[in-house]
């Protein structure tokens, strides 16, 4: 009985050729020298982790250079391809067009028409994937679904599983309280529209300050020069009560 084989180069998941630890799209491809390494070559026989691409030249720096001496961070270029369809200026994904003009390659789930992001699969079918092999691994690991995690289910007060791990459920529960704390301070004030009414909205003048007494003892006067005055522009009440003595309605309060 025949048994088929994937792919030998890391992050492959396309069955090998017959007779071959490579598939169709690596089998002319070498790996790297080191031992145990199953990535591709990049030069020098050794992959651009072990040593295929030269290291930046600025000092302790461990990073691959780009475009001369150094790396990005210390002064490398960073060289893009652009499409090679007339006039347009994206960045080339693959045979030398972007994705709009046939650029790039799609999903390999038939009938999926999304590009490829990661092992030959887009991103949702990548983590679909990866979320079964963690299953089949162990179903108690936590299902998060933007990468891998190693953390166990956290477990409900009668003894099931969350789907995450406390971590990923704390971060998750987090971010949504910062979204409806956000969304309740930005919602406009919404006038319930069963109950057929609206706030009260009183416009009143500016009142100026009392400031001296009368001769008769009448109280506080106005000043005849208004030199502070309080902008109370609009009151706004809230809903009358009823009042139980005489059946009138009365304002509970009113803020400004």
């Amino acid at each position: 009985m025949s048994t088929t084989t994937i792919c030998e180069f890391n992050f492959c998941t396309n069955l090998a050729v017959a007779g071959t630890s490579k598939c169709e799209f690596h089998k002319h491809r070498s790996q790297c020298a080191i031992a145990d390494c199953y990535n591709q070559v990049y030069a020098r026989n050794l992959c651009a982790r072990h040593g295929g691409k030269r290291k930046c030249q600025f000092e302790n720096c461990t990073a691959n250079a780009q475009g001369n001496a150094f790396c990005t961070a210390h002064g490398g270029v960073a060289s893009k391809r652009f499409c090679s369809a007339e006039g347009c200026t994206k960045q080339a994904q693959s045979g030398q067009r972007c994705l709009k003009h046939g650029g790039g390659r799609r999903c390999k789930v038939q009938g999926c028409l999304q590009y490829v992001r990661s092992a030959g699969l887009c991103h949702g079918h990548h983590t679909k994937a990866m979320l079964d092999t963690m299953q089949v691994v162990d179903p108690t690991l936590c299902k998060y679904a933007y990468k891998k995690c190693p953390n166990v289910r956290a477990t409900k007060k009668d003894g099931s599983l969350h789907t995450l791990c406390e971590y990923h459920r704390s971060k998750t529960n987090t971010v949504q309280k910062q979204y409806n704390s956000k969304k309740r301070r930005f919602q406009p004030y919404k006038v319930e529209k069963s109950s057929g009414h609206a706030p009260k909205v009183v416009s009143v003048e500016p009142i100026p300050y009392l400031d001296s007494v009368s001769s008769n003892g009448d109280g506080f006067v106005p000043m005849m020069e208004s030199l502070d005055m309080m902008d109370l522009n609009v009151l706004v009440f809230d809903d009358p009560r009823p009042d139980t003595a005489n059946g009138s309605m009365i304002l509970q309060h009113f803020s400004i």
